[in-house]
């Protein structure tokens, strides 16, 4: 009995598939950035961010004014390099029960970072283990890659202010996996800043969780070019 049109096109299908993944070749990384380009663009449609700076510090010093207003706070960076980042916000608030962690190898990274046209590889913004040096006893930082030591600081983690997450990791699977980690912290009021969301590996990764988390959130604010870092909250 000769085939049906639909069983023709699933034949079809099957037939390509397998030509696909007989040839062996490489996955293009520029494909799937310029597909998640294309989404990230449905995606800032979607949240549209009003508030837009300049630089890292206006953006810091809108969220500390308008939605932290001298309140403590609970700090976790992820992605530390020289502590600038973390430093700064010490300086917009100090209030004497906030807490500030931050998380870092000090190595560089962990693994290769890529985007569409140049690659950074494994040990850039390494400090040669050397941590910042912060005078404020509220900060304290945790050393090593994050799977490996992050498991043991929620164990005795207690949360005890407002929630100010900030993800300066670059890479897609540091990015996921300190979200997907925290996530029974993150709740309705929790502030999260991502440093390079346009830069797509951390894009991809917040995608990925809040689809499978079922995460709520509102845009607060972003800065050019390209919004690429933008500010959050969980709603």
């Amino acid at each position: 009995m000769p085939y049906s049109t639909p069983m023709k096109i699933q034949n079809l299908r099957h037939w390509l598939k397998r030509r696909f993944i007989a040839l062996g070749l490489e996955p293009s990384f520029r494909l799937e950035i310029i597909n998640l380009l294309l989404e990230y663009g449905k995606w800032l449609r979607a949240n549209q961010v009003n508030t837009i700076f300049n630089s890292r510090s206006e953006l810091y010093s809108y969220l500390s004014d308008e939605f932290i207003k001298g309140a403590p706070i609970d700090y976790l960076e992820f992605g530390v390099f020289e502590g600038k980042a973390i430093r700064e916000w010490t300086q917009l608030n100090q209030n004497p029960a906030s807490q500030f962690f931050g998380f870092d190898t000090f190595e560089g990274l962990p693994e290769d970072w890529r985007d569409f046209i140049k690659l950074l590889p494994k040990g850039t913004f390494s400090t040669g283990g050397k941590l910042p040096e912060i005078d404020d006893r509220r900060v304290s930082f945790v050393k090593g890659i994050f799977q490996a030591t992050l498991p043991d600081f929620l164990r005795g983690f207690k949360p005890q202010n407002r929630l100010v997450i900030n993800c300066d990791a670059d890479l897609y699977t540091s990015t996921l996996y300190v979200l997907a980690s925290l996530d029974h912290l993150i709740c309705p009021g929790t502030l999260m800043i991502f440093d390079e969301l346009s830069a797509m590996q951390e894009f991809r990764a917040f995608r990925d969780y809040s689809q499978s988390f079922g995460k709520k959130y509102c845009a607060l604010a972003a800065t050019e070019p390209f919004y690429l870092r933008v500010a959050i909250e969980f709603t």
